[in-house]
């Protein structure tokens, strides 16, 4: 087994270097043996559509073929005849206060007047000018409100950057304040195109309007309690995210939560409704919204990269270095527990892996209630659950093999994967297979079990 430790490259950016954990004496070839002994044992992944064929063993060590929103690779943009060359267009930060009281991070796009792609519009770029000036307008509006000695503003910023996007999040808040997490604004940037991409369009490409909005979110919302229900819901901006055939929007609302025992309250919710591979609709963390390894590293650093939320750090699991996967979704939820969702290259199979609870469970009803409480429509006729002493011997935490289904006919997927209760909370791997790619996701899921990472973030 291996400790990952985050490092810093010459550029900034984390890279990832690799030392012996001295502490744990197993290799992968023992890992491999115990995982396959104790799959055996439960007869793990037998209730949904067939067995598996042969399982080939690890590859050459590569990391090629395995991609993420943050790595993912696309044409450099080029200037051509007439057209604006972003490729030096970059995300700063405008204003930064911290002094104790107010917290306020305002960003802005940054570009080369001299470029000779600008000469025409004598060194300007009025597409960003535009966002600039909304994002000025609408930021400093918003602290404009807050007034008195005694409120004070939280204004936080999440930059992102690719290839193709440059991509900022902003959240703002009054406090003190009860019954809402504030409000929530995006600006995304095509740098091929030079475009602004405004929230309004993209939610009316995909056909979200405000009754289509809130039908779509109140069906997939999980109440807390019976007395919950969706009241309003109200786009706030998006994103684009990396799906399993490129960039697909991730939703970023405001939705009210009506209580018929306590007052209502305010949440800010990710929502990506048919291209979700699993919950369409995530509660975010207010005090940090994404998974910092998805931003940008600010000098000096933002608040996301400072603070941190609890959970953001610590212990994680990987995934093998070869396995072809795709990270679509990820991030830091209400409860401060890191999650993370990836789908492999021929859509056979989609691997969830988070922090359930920061408190590993004991108890069979609780650890299935961690296991299943992100899924939507679990089969319980199927769920089965076997604590494995081999698994457990293999990754030196205790451990747990399970397996359960979801949906009806066309929609039905088998589940398999495993629970880690570790000092730093209880860790779900949850591998969902469609039926009719049972046999190749189930071979995936089995070899990539094999051959986890326990690593430090």
């Amino acid at each position: 087994m291996t400790i990952i430790e985050n490092q810093t490259s010459e550029s900034g950016m984390s890279t990832i270097g690799m030392t012996e954990a001295p502490h744990r004496s197993s290799t992968r070839v023992e890992v491999a043996m115990a995982i396959a002994w104790a799959l055996a044992i439960v007869g793990l992944g037998s209730g949904c559509a067939g067995t598996a064929g042969d399982v080939a063993g690890p590859p050459a060590a590569s990391a090629e073929g395995t991609s993420s929103s943050a790595d993912a690779e696309s044409p450099e943009p080029t200037a051509g005849a007439g057209q604006i060359d972003n490729a030096d267009t970059v995300i700063s930060v405008r204003e930064q206060v911290d002094d104790g009281g107010d917290i306020i991070e305002i960003l802005e796009l940054t570009y080369d007047a001299e470029h000779p792609s600008l000469a025409a519009t004598e060194g300007h770029n009025p597409e960003i000018d535009a966002i600039n000036d909304d994002i000025e307008s609408t930021v400093y509006g918003a602290i404009g409100t807050i007034s008195g000695s005694d409120s004070w503003a939280d204004v936080r910023a999440y930059p992102f950057t690719s290839e193709d996007y440059l991509q900022i999040v902003t959240t703002a808040i009054a406090y003190p304040t009860y019954g809402t997490e504030g409000e929530l604004f995006s600006w995304v940037f095509d740098r091929h195109t030079n475009t602004w991409i405004r929230p309004e369009g993209v939610f009316a490409e995909a056909g979200l309007t405000p009754d289509a909005l809130t039908e779509a979110v109140s069906a997939a919302f999980v109440p807390d309690s019976p007395a919950e229900s969706v009241e309003r819901v109200e786009p706030s901006g998006f994103r684009y995210v990396q799906g399993v055939d490129g960039w697909i929007p991730e939703f970023l609302i405001k939705v009210t939560v009506a209580n018929t025992e306590a007052e209502p309250w305010d949440g800010l919710f990710s929502y990506q409704g048919a291209d979700a591979t699993g919950q369409p609709l995530t509660k975010l963390n207010a005090e940090c919204l994404f998974d910092p390894a998805e931003m940008d590293t600010m000098d000096p650093p933002l608040m996301y990269a400072r603070d941190g939320a609890e959970g953001a750090g610590g212990l994680w699991i990987e995934l093998p270095t070869y396995a072809e996967v795709t990270q679509i979704g990820g991030g830091i939820d209400a409860d401060g527990n890191r999650w993370a969702e990836y789908a492999d290259d021929a859509g056979a199979v989609s691997v969830s892996i988070r922090r359930a609870s920061a408190v590993a469970a004991t108890d069979p009803s609780e650890i299935r209630s961690n296991v299943t409480g992100a899924v939507d429509a679990v089969d319980a006729a199927t769920w089965r659950l076997e604590a494995s002493p081999e698994v457990s011997e293999a990754y030196t935490y205790p451990a747990s093999v399970f397996e359960f289904d979801t949906g009806l006919n066309e929609d039905r997927r088998g589940h398999l994967g495993l629970y880690f209760q570790t000092d730093a909370g209880g860790f779900v791997v949850d591998f969902s297979i469609p039926v009719d790619l049972w046999d190749k996701g189930h071979a995936l899921a089995e070899d990539w079990m094999k051959y986890l990472s326990f690593i430090d973030v």
